[in-house]
């Protein structure tokens, strides 16, 4: 019975020994998974920041260049003609 019991004993002994592996591993596997779920957090994040601001640069941009906004009531970038350069004064 000795060499029985020698068996089952290290049978006992290599199961706890895949049992701490396995919770290792698992443990392991938890962090990574804590990791990547923060970074895509933060890259759904930046992706609607980004989606954001492009929406405002294109409304503004939109309000830039409408062709019905002319006149002395508009309040966006409206350049003056620069003058002739041969009508320029010389410095």
């Amino acid at each position: 019975m000795t060499s029985n019991d020698d068996a089952t004993t290290g049978l006992l002994d290599r199961l706890a020994a895949y049992r701490e592996h396995l919770t290792r591993l698992d443990t392991r596997e938890i962090e990574h998974y804590t990791h990547l779920s923060g970074q895509l957090a933060e890259l759904t994040d930046l992706a609607t920041s980004i989606s954001r601001l492009q929406r405002e640069h294109a409304t503004t941009l939109a309000q830039l260049t409408s062709p019905s906004q002319t006149g002395a009531e508009h309040n966006g970038y409206n350049p003056s003609t620069p003058p002739a350069w041969w009508k320029r004064s010389s410095s």
